[in-house]
């Protein structure tokens, strides 16, 4: 069995420690939570700015500050590390000429019996949630417990994904205004609003959009809301708060006795145990192993 669309998305992870969307017309958005599925498939529960539990647990003179507007960049090429980039020729079939004021064009290899990923991004914005989201008292809410959360996202008109197979596939493509028209089923040309891929590819999963907006978001960064803990004195029964301040007391008790220098750093020290200063954010994990060239987890043998 061949799960694609986690080896994709674990391939690109591990390049850019951001995770692809194996459908970049699924419209994720800023502040989306919910969780990976076991096929690299990021489904969303809800949204922070739209989430009736968010408004119902935040205080009401507290509103979030819309998402910010990155910049438009020209473009970026994203590859798995065994993709190797070669001298570009597209193909026979194609009038090279009608390709050469492309603005993207390249050619890469992956050797036999490897699995390679590639993902271009043709003008790229990046947007990403503002830095006065108050994550502290949204980490309170049981709801968002453990869930990840989409903090940036990358949209673009255009793109291109392929996932090769394990045959030694090559991949060559161009983006031109001018449409070249293919005579072999190995090349394929889009058709919308004079931006289009040109792109002949080996047998793997290839992937193309093109539009006059900002339609596809081919990537996004993930982080999770830690689950609840003893030290969030806002939330949780009174015997964990209670137990959260005894643990403190604890602390200011064994220094009443200590020197003022000793005193003054576990002084810090217990600050930084205060709720408020600790992160509620961390990094979220893959929902899976290490894969094999189909994208299946690996048997560790004891």
């Amino acid at each position: 069995m061949v799960n694609s669309s986690r080896k994709y998305v674990d391939l690109i992870l591990k390049e850019q420690s951001e995770w692809a969307n194996w459908q970049p017309g699924t419209q994720i958005e800023l502040g989306d939570y919910g969780l990976v599925n076991d096929d690299g498939i990021f489904e969303a529960e809800g949204n922070l700015y739209k989430s009736p539990a968010v408004k119902r647990n935040l205080a009401k003179q507290q509103v979030l500050t819309p998402p910010q507007t990155g910049k438009r960049e020209g473009q970026l090429i994203i590859t798995s590390s065994n993709m190797r980039r070669v001298k570009f020729d597209l193909a026979p079939h194609v009038n090279i000429a009608s390709v050469a004021q492309a603005s993207i064009t390249g050619k890469w290899e992956v050797p036999p019996s490897q699995c390679g990923a590639l993902l271009i991004i043709h003008q790229p914005r990046t947007d990403s949630l503002p830095s006065d989201i108050p994550y502290a008292d949204l980490a309170k809410i049981p709801e968002l417990a453990g869930k990840s959360l989409v903090t940036k996202i990358t949209v673009c008109p255009a793109y291109v994904l392929y996932l090769s197979s394990t045959n030694g596939d090559t991949i060559s493509l161009a983006l031109s205004a001018t449409v070249p028209i293919p005579d072999a089923p190995a090349v394929g040309a889009g058709g919308s609003l004079g931006v289009d891929w040109s792109v002949s590819h080996g047998s793997g999963i290839f992937r193309e959009g093109t539009s006059a907006t900002d339609d596809y978001r081919p990537l996004f960064s993930l982080r999770k809301f830690k689950g609840p803990s003893l030290f969030t004195f806002g939330g949780g029964s009174d015997s964990d708060r209670g137990r959260s301040q005894d643990k403190v007391s604890s602390k200011m008790t064994s220094i009443s006795n200590g020197d003022c220098g000793i005193a003054r750093g576990r002084a810090m020290e217990v600050g930084r145990l205060h709720p408020d200063n600790l992160p509620v954010l961390e990094k979220v994990e893959r929902p899976w192993g290490p894969l094999d060239e189909k994208g299946n987890e690996k048997v560790i043998s004891k």
